[in-house]
């Protein structure tokens, strides 16, 4: 299985012209069972098109999606830095590396060991003083 096939990363969609493709793209992919992560305004777009009415998600607000026609997500919506759940990864704006371990994960681009290594890099930094 290639990485394609395996994750579609959304962003958002300044151009009102990309965002009919983005949505087309998007049913698809999720219809296939393909991991969809987003991150930021990303999970708005997804929240804006049904997508998070279904899975457990979070994002930069609650209330940013309610105010949003059609969402009704509000049960579903966990306020963490990233949830992942029925092949969704969405995270709040703040999450930067906490997504990228997830998607890692998903993906499994390395063994367990390696991610977990990674992570605490990026979090802890590399250098620390006791």
């Amino acid at each position: 299985m290639t990485i394609s096939e395996r994750a579609y990363l959304i962003g958002t969609a300044n151009n009102r012209q990309a965002i009919i493709p983005c949505v087309i793209s998007s049913r698809v992919v999720a219809g296939k069972g393909i991991p969809i992560a987003a991150i930021c305004g990303a999970t708005l777009f997804l929240c804006r098109h049904g997508f998070l009415n279904h899975v457990k998600h979070t994002g930069d607000s609650l209330e940013l999606f309610q105010s949003q026609q059609g969402y009704t997500g509000q049960d579903l919506y966990v306020a963490a830095q990233v949830v992942v759940d029925k092949g969704f990864i969405t995270a709040n704006e703040t999450a930067a590396i906490e997504f990228a371990y997830h998607i890692f994960k998903t993906l499994k681009i390395d063994s367990d060991k390696e991610i977990e290594k990674w992570f605490d890099n990026f979090k802890n930094g590399a250098v620390r003083t006791l």
